[in-house]
């Protein structure tokens, strides 16, 4: 039913959508142990999505184009970023390479949030494969995408900005261009911290608006009511880490693209 190399132990991080209880294996899926809501899992991907959970418009629509899907990674992300950075985009073997450096070695599951493909869910699993990685989605057609390219992966279909996890079940979470199409980034970074263990470490990509269109308010409005993109300026991006309790240790730009390395922060006495 689900991956079969994934650790039977990532079931238990699992937590309901709805009442926020755990969940247990069942028959087509998984089940709530205090609502007995059951979720189904099509082709291994468990479906976390709450029936009543908002579109976050354009963006969102495009991704879950199984024709969109497929020409992710070969045509649009490669054609974006070059334009997006002035042809100033790191390679995919670099951003690798960071992960590797960055969240290899994980005592602990690992998240990769808003997979898309498998791109860096393919890296983590050569990583840290003996303690188990999820990847989570809200396109279906990605997450398929993913299951044929991961196998070892459990595949978790779920909004970033409701995750369905246990607090501070992972030691390792990457989140790869995918911040500027939440429909409410600073609230996904807090999930993303809330899941993360103190001191864990993590490795964020994100578009942000450019400083020197800062004062184009309208346009950025425009973007975010439609759903095409909410992404922040690079203080913003700054104080919704910071505000999330993720400690930021490097921030590397390439033009509008930035990649951000971390920790979530020890908890205070």
């Amino acid at each position: 039913m689900f991956a079969a190399s994934s650790s039977p132990d990532l079931l238990t991080i699992l937590q309901c959508p709805v009442c926020g209880a755990p969940l247990a294996a069942a028959a087509r899926g998984v089940r709530c142990s205090s609502c007995e809501r059951q979720f189904h899992a099509p082709n291994g991907i468990i479906d976390l999505i709450d029936d009543e959970h908002p579109s976050s418009g354009i963006s969102q629509s495009i991704m879950s184009s199984p024709l969109f899907a497929r020409a992710y990674e070969r045509l649009w992300r490669p054609s974006l970023f070059r334009i997006s950075t002035a042809f100033r985009m790191p390679a995919l073997s670099h951003e690798r390479a960071l992960i590797a450096d960055a969240l290899g070695g994980a005592k602990g599951p690992s998240l990769d949030l808003s997979c898309g493909p498998g791109t860096f869910t393919e890296t983590l699993c050569a990583l840290n494969s003996r303690t188990g990685v999820v990847a989570v989605d809200i396109s279906r057609p990605m997450l398929e995408l993913t299951r044929r390219r991961v196998p070892a992966a459990l595949l978790i279909r779920a909004a970033a900005e409701r995750l369905p996890f246990a607090d501070a079940a992972f030691a390792a979470a990457c989140n790869m261009a995918a911040l500027d199409v939440y429909r409410d980034p600073a609230h996904a970074l807090v999930e993303l911290s809330r899941v993360l263990r103190a001191g864990a470490p993590f490795l964020l990509s994100t578009f942000v608006w450019p400083t020197a269109l800062a004062s184009f308010d309208r346009v950025r409005n425009l973007l975010a009511q439609a759903g095409a993109s909410h992404a922040p300026l690079r203080d913003e991006l700054a104080a919704m880490l910071t505000g999330a309790g993720l400690q930021i240790d490097q921030l590397s730009s390439f033009g509008s693209y930035v990649i951000v390395r971390g920790l979530k922060k020890e908890r205070s006495c």
